[in-house]
């Protein structure tokens, strides 16, 4: 069971969290998280792309045969 005490440092620290909450811009903040898991994301793309392309490179160079001329 809490006490009135720690009631009360619980209710202190949600408005503590209000008041901080309140003081960020919160639209920015998830601007630049969007715009980070899109970097991410591009990244991922890209090197996806870059681990086919070599996968398929390396088919060709040891199955040369799969060429058609």
């Amino acid at each position: 069971m809490r006490t009135r005490k720690q009631n009360e440092e619980i209710s202190n620290l949600h408005d503590i969290a209000a008041v901080q909450l309140k003081n960020k811009d919160l639209i920015k903040l998830s601007a630049k998280a969007k715009e980070k898991s899109m970097l991410i994301l591009e990244e991922q793309g890209i090197s996806a792309i870059a681990l086919a392309l070599s996968r398929t490179l390396v088919d060709f160079v040891q199955h040369p045969e799969k060429i058609k001329a």
